[in-house]
C-alpha cells in the first residue's frame, strides 16, 4: 500500500492594532503631546498626516512610531491621521479630531491734545493698549495718524486695531479730537517822560500779552527806537503778540506827542540899579527865566564872570540866556549900564552945547527899557534940554520917544514895547560952558531877542 503525503507551512501574520489620543482642543500654535499605542507594529512604520477640510496641511514637530509634540499654527477643524503598511500591504488607520482655537484680542485708545508745538502743529499724545485673551504677542495697525503725532490746528480722526500671533483682529477702535488754537490779545501804552539823552525824551512804552491757552508769546514792534528815547514830534508805534504756534493776534496802535517849550527869556536884574554905578562898586547880576515843562534851567553869560563882582570903568554889556535840561534855549536877554563918576569919568564927558551918545544896538534885539541921565553941575543954571530918540525898525525912521527942558542935567527913562527900536541917540544941549567938562553923561539900556 503506498502511501504519499506533503506538507508545507504558512506563517500567519497577526493583525497590527494601532490607535493614539490626543487633547480635543488646543490654542492656535500651542504645543501638545501626540501619544501612540500599539499591538503586534514589529517594524512597520506610521506614517502621519495631518488634514483639514480634507487637504493635507502641515504641522509644527516631528511624530515617531510611539507619537510626539507638534503644534499647528492655524485654526478650525483637523484630523489627524496614523496609518501603518505591513509587507503583506494590509493598511491599518487611526484618526483622531482636534479643534485648534483663538481668540481675537481688544484694543483701547486715547487721543489727548497737548500743548506741545512743533512747526506750527501740536503733539497729541496717542495711547493705544492691545489686550489678548489667549496671552499672545500683538501689534498694532492705525489709519489717520501722523509719523510724529503731531497735527494742524482743526478736528481729526484716527482709529486703531491689534492683530494676534494667530493673525486674528480686534475691531477697529475710532477716535475724533480736536486741535484749538487762539490767537493772544496785546494791550499797549506809551507815556512820555521828561527824562533826556541827546536831545531825546524817553518814552516808557509798556507791551503785555496775554494768551487764552496759556502758549508762551513774543512782541514784534514796529515804530519803536532802540532805546526809546524820541525827538520832539508826534510818533506812532504798534505792536502785535505771536504765540508758539504762529497765531498773531491785531496790531495795537499808540500815537503820543513829545512837547517841549524854551525856557522864557531872563528878566535881568541888576543891584545897584539904575543907569551907572560908581567905580569899584561890587554888582550884583542875576537872572531869571521860567519853564513850562518845569525841566531844569542852566544860563549862560556873556560880560559876567560872577554874579557878583566889579565891572569895568565904562560901558558894560551883559547879556544872558536861559538852557533847559533838553538843550532848549530861550531868546538872549541884554543890558548896557556904565561905570562912572557923575562928574568924572567912565561915561561921555560933555564937552560942548551939543552932546550925542548913539547906542547903535545888538544884532538881532531890540530895546525895552532906557535911562538916560546928564548929572547936574553946581552952579550952573541955563536954557538946557534933553532928548532920547529911537530907531523904529518897522518904519525905518527915527521917533522921539523922550525930550524935555532944563536949567541943570536931566533923567529920561521909559519902557518900550518889544520888536520896535533897535537903536537909540541920547541927545543933551547947554548953552553954557559951566557944564563942559564936568557933566560925566551915561545911560541904561535893556535888550530883547526875538
Amino acid at each position: 500500500e503506498r502511501s504519499f503525503s506533503y506538507s508545507q507551512e504558512i506563517t500567519i501574520n497577526p493583525v497590527i492594532e494601532y490607535s493614539f489620543t490626543m487633547p480635543d482642543s488646543i490654542h492656535y500654535g500651542r504645543e501638545f503631546e501626540v501619544k501612540g499605542d500599539s499591538k503586534n507594529l514589529g517594524a512597520n512604520k506610521v506614517r502621519w498626516t495631518l488634514e483639514k477640510t480634507g487637504e493635507a496641511v502641515d504641522f509644527n514637530g516631528e511624530l515617531a512610531n510611539e507619537g510626539g509634540n507638534i503644534s499647528i499654527s492655524d485654526t478650525g477643524e483637523f484630523t489627524l491621521i496614523a496609518t501603518i503598511i505591513d509587507s503583506e500591504g494590509r493598511v491599518f488607520t487611526h484618526k483622531e479630531k482636534i479643534t485648534i482655537t483663538n481668540t481675537a484680542p481688544t484694543v483701547t485708545l486715547t487721543a489727548t491734545p497737548t500743548r506741545t508745538v512743533k512747526n506750527g502743529k501740536f503733539f497729541v499724545d496717542i495711547k493705544a493698549t492691545a489686550s489678548d485673551p489667549d496671552g499672545d504677542a500683538t501689534t498694532l495697525e492705525y489709519e489717520g495718524t501722523t509719523s510724529d503725532n503731531y497735527y494742524p490746528v482743526g478736528t481729526h480722526k484716527i482709529r486703531v486695531r491689534a492683530k494676534d500671533s494667530a493673525g486674528d483682529y480686534s475691531p477697529w477702535v475710532e477716535k475724533s479730537f480736536t486741535i484749538v488754537n487762539s490767537a493772544p490779545t496785546v494791550t499797549l501804552t506809551a507815556t512820555p517822560t521828561r527824562t533826556v539823552k541827546s536831545g531825546k525824551f524817553f518814552v516808557d512804552i509798556k507791551a503785555t500779552a496775554s494768551d487764552p491757552d496759556g502758549d508762551a508769546t513774543t512782541l514784534e514792534y514796529e515804530g519803536t527806537t532802540s532805546d526809546n528815547y524820541y525827538a520832539v514830534g508826534t510818533h506812532k508805534v504798534r505792536v502785535r503778540a505771536k504765540d508758539s504756534v504762529g497765531a498773531y493776534s491785531p496790531w495795537v496802535e499808540k500815537s503820543f506827542t513829545i512837547k517841549n517849550s524854551p525856557p522864557t527869556t531872563p528878566v535881568i536884574t541888576r543891584t545897584p540899579s539904575g543907569n551907572s554905578v560908581a567905580p569899584g562898586t561890587k554888582v550884583t547880576i542875576t537872572a531869571k527865566s521860567t519853564d513850562a515843562d518845569n525841566d531844569p534851567i542852566t544860563y549862560v553869560w556873556e560880560g559876567r564872570n560872577a554874579e557878583t563882582q566889579v565891572y569895568p570903568l565904562g560901558k558894560n554889556t551883559v547879556r544872558v540866556k536861559a538852557v533847559d535840561s533838553t538843550g532848549a534855549e530861550s531868546p538872549w536877554a541884554a543890558i548896557v549900564f556904565f561905570v562912572a563918576d557923575p562928574n568924572g569919568s567912565g561915561g561921555m564927558m560933555l564937552t560942548g552945547p551939543d552932546s550925542v551918545i548913539l547906542e547903535n544896538g545888538l544884532e538881532g534885539a531890540t530895546i525895552t527899557e532906557y535911562t538916560f541921565t546928564v548929572p547936574p553941575v553946581a552952579g550952573h543954571s541955563g536954557s538946557d534940554y534933553g532928548r532920547v530918540r529911537g530907531y523904529n525898525v518897522k518904519t525905518k525912521q527915527w521917533d522921539e520917544l523922550d525930550y524935555g527942558t532944563t536949567s541943570n542935567g536931566i533923567t529920561f527913562s521909559r519902557t518900550l514895547s518889544a520888536g520896535m527900536y533897535s537903536k537909540l541917540e541920547f541927545y543933551y544941549y547947554t548953552n553954557h560952558n559951566c557944564m563942559y567938562d564936568k557933566s560925566n553923561i551915561t545911560y541904561s539900556v535893556s535888550y530883547h531877542f526875538e
